[in-house]
């Protein structure tokens, strides 16, 4: 008997100088709960969430950090696991919604509505254990101050053309056909936590990874000369300073497209910013990434509060 795997997100906003949550209503299962659904064939978890977050409410949202999946049986016996992220909303004119898929509204009937609720009333209105013990963990994340995340995407380039096999200069290697799917998969990946910054080695298999963000969504991208494997190299300085300075820059969501070999010394960045919690998940050993494979970090401040590593569906679009 196979399993069910469905997504979501806790979308909160501060409005009035009130925390205040998203929550769907459903008639037929007369249940108040936080929006979330079921994958489509070939999507990936994060794009189900934020897909299912437009199509039950209406909001578009950017993702942050992961929430404790819940799991649960069906009455039909089958296995569901719902995986969750706190969210917050995004304008419809925004940048990283202009890289996604379009998205329709649920159908009608499924969801009777949606509203935002203060904390109070959230936790008197859900009407699931698991998702009420949930709700508690965000508003602690918010009471500690640490609910306002921003997350830097490392970005392993997809697959390249074989050093054995390509007669140009390194820095014009190019993707494979295979890679260059996998950077518009990628894309998809980058609009869904918000992306609007990029930063890329100057050699053409990382920019080409990240490229089919920056053309879909209009960020500009921005090339370093120390990312590249040579720069590396001769001076592992110049890759710890352009991370950090990435990692704790204020502003937007960001995304680095890097080179395996400076990975070593990305981690060990990464390392000196987070607590026993973020380190234990960190990869220990080369490659460290596989080719498009992510690392997202979830910035607090000058702390990495969470971390998550995956290798996007490759059929996310």
């Amino acid at each position: 008997m196979g399993s069910v795997h469905a997504a979501g997100a806790v979308v909160w906003r501060k409005k009035g100088g009130e925390f205040q949550v998203l929550l769907v209503r459903r008639d037929s299962y007369k249940d108040w709960s936080f929006p979330k659904g079921k994958y489509k064939p070939g999507e990936g978890p994060r794009m189900a969430a934020v897909r299912e977050v437009y199509e039950e409410t209406g909001e578009y949202i950017a993702l942050q950090r992961p929430l404790p999946s819940i799991g649960y049986t069906l009455s039909s016996g089958k296995k569901k696991r719902v995986f969750y992220w706190v969210a917050r909303p995004l304008t419809p004119r925004s940048r990283p919604v202009a890289a996604r898929p379009e998205f329709s509204s649920a159908h009608p009937g499924e969801i009777t509505r949606s509203r935002w609720m203060n904390a109070e009333t959230a936790l008197e209105k859900l009407s699931y254990k698991d998702e009420r013990a949930m709700l508690k963990r965000v508003l602690k994340y918010w009471e500690h101050g640490e609910l306002t995340t921003r997350a830097v995407l490392l970005v392993r380039h997809a697959r390249a053309q074989k050093r054995s096999a390509w007669n140009g200069s390194e820095k014009t290697r190019p993707l494979t056909p295979h890679g260059a799917s996998r950077a518009r998969t990628i894309s998809a990946v980058l609009s869904v936590y918000g992306v609007d910054r990029l930063v890329s080695s100057p050699w053409q298999r990382c920019t080409a990874t990240i490229a089919p963000y920056a053309q879909a969504s209009g960020v500009s991208l921005t090339c370093v000369a120390a990312l590249t494997e040579h720069s590396h190299a001769k001076n592992p300085g110049g890759v710890r300073k352009t991370i950090e300075g990435v990692l704790t820059d204020s502003g937007a969501p960001a995304a680095v497209s890097l080179h395996r070999p400076t990975l070593s010394t990305v981690i060990d960045v990464v390392k000196k910013h987070g607590g026993h919690h973020v380190k234990e998940k960190l990869p220990d050993e080369d490659p460290y990434l596989k080719t498009g494979e992510i690392l997202v970090v979830h910035m607090k401040g000058s702390h990495a509060v969470d971390v998550e590593r995956f290798r996007p569906v490759h059929t996310e679009l």
